[in-house]
């Protein structure tokens, strides 16, 4: 583990702190489940207080979002010009 400088900085009026880190040799959705499992179990915080997962993680539940909208309508586009094709 190596460390950075302490930093406390604020966005829309709340304090924010930033705990970055780098996967090696695993997905990050199955490190994030891991690490929401164990703040979960370990640590309760305060009320008012709350965890947020950015960075790579919020681009991958972005990115899983939209193809949940995608990849069903490529599917049926393709469905109904198969259709439309074999009709006489």
């Amino acid at each position: 583990m190596e460390l950075g400088p302490a930093q406390i900085s604020r966005e829309d009026g709340k304090r924010r702190i930033v705990v970055g880190f780098n996967v090696k040799g695993r997905d990050v959705a199955s490190v994030v489940t891991d690490i929401q499992k164990q703040l979960g179990e370990k640590a309760k915080l305060p009320e008012g207080y709350y965890y947020t997962y950015g960075g790579t993680f919020e681009n991958l539940q972005a990115a899983s979002a939209r193809l949940m909208i995608a990849v069903p309508v490529a599917l049926a586009l393709i469905l109904c010009c198969s259709i439309s094709h074999s009709l006489p």
